[in-house]
């Protein structure tokens, strides 16, 4: 959705009360979002992609992968937010940084702009010494890391809080008579909704001609909400299916839809990515459903056209058996050899009564006739139990068209309609919503993380494929390697990540402890492990995967367990 100025500005006043002064613990990007983790605690997140936004979540705990030397995420790590401000006429908001560097003994700023234009977001660090691009995240072509960093083209509407109150001085165009297409036209950061809720306030419609005055008015009146802009909070509200959050409070709605006010907009923000998550998912459900009514229809429908069409075959019954029967009675004139032939019914008294007869190559005529009799007989059956099942399948016809005749309407309750066909066996509840499961489904490619008391890093394999992966791809050189002696298991890390002191003796034990948690010891009550520098272990050649000779190692006696703490 389009972030309007008045969004903007308040967005940017309450980032900046509640991160100056601020620290950042931790920063990764992954999945087109830049991640700033704040004190340990709070996450701040920028969605760098279109219709993205800016998330703000004090309660975050959880930690982010330690940048890599050439990751240039690494700059924020440290870092100090010193204000937050919307310095341009465009639709930007400006982080100022600064970090003090332990080896030069200097304190550098930095700026993290970010771009909200196009409906979509992208971000630049720039160095506020040189004003080069540290880094760059987004799809903005401008944005080049080490070239200058370049503002986007200046927008030539008017725009709230940079130009005069005095339209006159700048309006060009005031062709067309849809007054919500002037605004756009002559106005920038007004979506739809603002533009209407403004326009509300000043009692025009958008049929009102698109005068000097009345658009006098209109940005008279947008300036006096703006300057309020700060203060207010957040709202949330759902209209014609959308849901909505604004910084200014929408009057113009009618008392039917409920308008919820938050105490922050940061709060309405993350409130309505939650809702807009459990609507999509509910969106999901719904079309999943709806393809699963009309693939089980159809499979319905054409199962009734076949087992109708073996009900009209069942008419054949009587003159199959007449067939057979006839045959048998006179099989002392066919010769065995014969191929067709063609005999009078003994079923009827009139001589016109003839039938015919096809024989298979290397079927005899008894062969034939036994086969005409079986077929005859199991028509015959067909014929007694089809009327029920066909009647039966058309009331289960009957009741999936209603419920597909019925489906968008606002009183059907999808859960229990999902429960319903699980039911009826036309959705395996296991197997409902496959996308979704493969989303969900965990990544066997990634191993086991835990985290010690004091916050260091585990990492345990799963296989012997992925211990190879753990020890010789992921392990660094200085990292400790685990491994339960005398017992097939896991291969297990116990990862630096930029920790310059040597593990703790709790930190040591538990990685053990996970080693023979992870072993076919894990039963024992006691259970030794070695433990060595990673540089110390090698594969044998064209060893197995799983396969390490170690040299070097120590040998500690550990209780099987995991820690309390998993990543």
């Amino acid at each position: 959705m389009g972030l309007d100025y008045f969004t903007i500005s308040q967005l940017g006043a309450e980032l900046h009360q509640t991160l100056l002064g601020r620290f950042i613990s931790g920063a990764s990007y992954s999945d087109g979002s830049l991640k700033l983790k704040i004190d340990q605690r709070g996450l701040l997140c920028f969605q760098c992609k279109p219709n993205g936004l800016i998330l703000y979540n004090t309660v975050n705990t959880s930690s982010l992968p330690w940048p890599s030397k050439n990751d240039p995420v690494k700059y924020f790590v440290g870092a100090r937010f010193i204000g937050v401000s919307l310095p341009e006429r465009d639709r930007t908001l400006s982080f100022l940084l600064e970090r003090f560097n332990q080896k030069s003994k200097e304190t550098t700023r930095g700026n993290l702009i970010c771009e909200m234009m196009n409906r979509r977001i992208d971000c630049a660090l720039i160095s506020q010494e040189n004003q080069k691009i540290l880094g760059g995240w987004g799809k903005e072509k401008r944005i080049v890391v080490g070239n200058s960093y370049i503002p986007p083209v200046k927008d030539c509407r008017m725009v709230l809080g940079f130009d005069s109150i005095n339209v006159r001085e700048h309006l060009k165009n005031l062709q067309g008579d849809n007054f919500l297409e002037l605004i756009r036209q002559n106005f920038s950061g007004f979506d739809r909704p603002v533009s209407k809720e403004v326009m509300y306030r000043c009692g025009f419609d958008e049929k009102d001609p698109g005068t000097i005055s009345n658009l006098q008015k209109f940005w008279s009146t947008a300036n006096e909400i703006f300057n309020s802009v700060g203060s207010l909070g957040g709202y949330l509200y759902q209209e014609k299916g959308t849901i909505h959050f604004t910084a200014i409070r929408p009057t113009r709605l009618p008392p039917s839809i409920e308008i919820e006010k938050t105490t922050s907009l940061i709060d309405s923000i993350n409130e309505f990515v939650n809702r807009q998550k459990t609507l999509n998912e509910y969106g999901s459900q719904k079309k999943e459903t709806a393809r699963i009514i009309k693939r089980a229809l159809k499979s319905l429908l054409s199962k009734s056209i076949s087992l109708n069409n073996e009900l009209k075959e069942t008419e054949n019954a009587e003159i199959l058996e007449r067939k057979g029967h006839t045959l048998l009675a006179h099989l002392h004139q066919v010769s065995k050899d014969a191929k067709n032939l063609t005999l009078v019914d003994v079923f009827k008294n009139t001589s016109e009564e003839i039938l015919k007869y096809d024989f298979d190559e290397n079927e005899t005529p008894v062969e034939h006739a036994e086969r005409l009799l079986k077929v005859a007989k199991k028509l015959k059956r067909r014929k007694e139990i089809l009327p029920s099942i066909i009647a039966k399948l058309d009331l289960e016809i009957i009741d999936l068209k209603s419920v597909k005749n019925s489906f968008d309407e606002p009183e059907n309750n999808l859960d229990e309609l999902r429960c319903w066909l699980i039911t009826k066996g036309y959705m395996d509840i296991d197997k409902t919503n496959t996308k979704e499961k493969i989303k969900d489904r965990p990544n066997f490619g990634k191993p086991r993380e835990y985290l010690t008391d004091d916050g260091w890093v585990i990492l345990a394999g799963k296989n012997n494929k992925q211990n190879d992966v753990l020890t010789h791809r992921i392990a660094g050189q200085n990292d400790l390697w685990f491994h339960a002696h005398g017992y097939p298991g896991s291969h297990v890390i116990l990862k630096r990540n930029g920790h310059k002191n040597e593990p703790s003796k709790i930190a040591i034990e538990q990685a053990a402890s996970v080693a023979a948690f992870w072993s076919k010891g894990k039963t024992a009550k006691k259970v030794p492990v070695v433990f060595t520098l990673k540089k110390y272990v090698n594969k044998p050649k064209g060893g197995a995967p799983g396969q390490a000779t170690l040299k070097r190692e120590k040998t500690i006696i550990v209780h099987p367990e995991l820690p309390y703490k998993t990543r």
